[in-house]
């Protein structure tokens, strides 16, 4: 699909998938009120167990500019994601920033993302450019799946992006309504690299900004080998594609 005309709404959407974030809730959303702008902040619970919906009716109660959208059936990062976006394009926000609950993104960095999205289609916050950093202890494992998956992504699918997996981003409504949401089939990392490859095939603007990255402090992280498999098989799979796409246009130029 072809980017649009971007709409003439300035209010911005933060969008926050959780999923047993209970811990971590209440103190991300004191972070991220502390910023200025004019923004609405939506959860995506895939119906947590562990309450944590009822935790955010609680703050909406308090706060009209805090919204709660309650999934059941078809659970996943990805999912949730998709369902944030469709709401944002439903009420017309101008632009879409995503974040993790499990507060390792740096709420301050939220004015400055959704000002760069100004002039870009996409605002990736980037742990692997100058500047950015990750101040977590990491074992030597977790540090290859997560820089050298985005290396390999990458160098396969031609990215002009360093952190192809960080889900710290803020998309314009044009690169959202770009997106065919029917085409999608990722979850995790994978959703964040089809996502990211989509919106550079459809046209789009990405810019990156250097980012401070804290691992989460309570919660368990929801990186599984499945997940990881996933993102590795579609990276394969896309730049086979790809690969078949370039050789059968340069055929038809001969």
């Amino acid at each position: 699909m072809k980017l649009e005309r971007e709409c003439q709404v300035e209010k911005s959407l933060v969008i926050i998938p959780t999923y047993n974030e209970k811990d971590n809730v209440v103190e991300l959303v004191k972070l991220i009120f502390r910023q200025k702008g004019d923004f609405d902040v939506l959860f995506v619970d895939d119906d947590s167990p562990d309450g944590t919906a009822k935790i955010i009716e609680g703050l909406a109660k308090k706060n009209p500019n805090i919204k709660l959208l309650v999934r059941v059936g078809r659970k996943g990062y990805g999912r949730s994601c998709i369902d944030g976006f469709k709401y944002g394009l439903k009420h017309g926000y101008k632009f879409f920033l995503q974040m993790d609950a499990d507060l390792s993104h740096d709420s301050r960095m939220i004015p400055l993302m959704i000002e760069n999205a100004g002039d870009c289609d996409l605002v990736i916050g980037s742990r692997y450019i100058d500047g950015g950093r990750i101040v977590a202890e990491w074992s030597p494992y977790r540090k290859l799946i997560s820089w050298g998956g985005s290396k390999f992504a990458k160098i396969l699918l031609g990215l002009p992006v360093n952190d192809c997996t960080s889900g710290f981003r803020c998309y314009s409504n044009r690169a959202v309504k770009a997106l065919n949401f029917n085409h999608i089939r990722s979850e995790g990392y994978s959703f964040l690299l089809e996502i990211l490859y989509k919106c550079y095939m459809n046209g789009c603007n990405v810019r990156e900004l250097p980012i401070s990255y804290v691992d989460r402090r309570k919660g368990q992280s929801k990186l599984s080998r499945i997940v990881i498999l996933e993102a590795f098989w579609f990276v394969v799979s896309m730049s086979v594609k790809k690969f078949f796409k370039s050789h059968k246009e340069a055929t038809a130029r001969d």
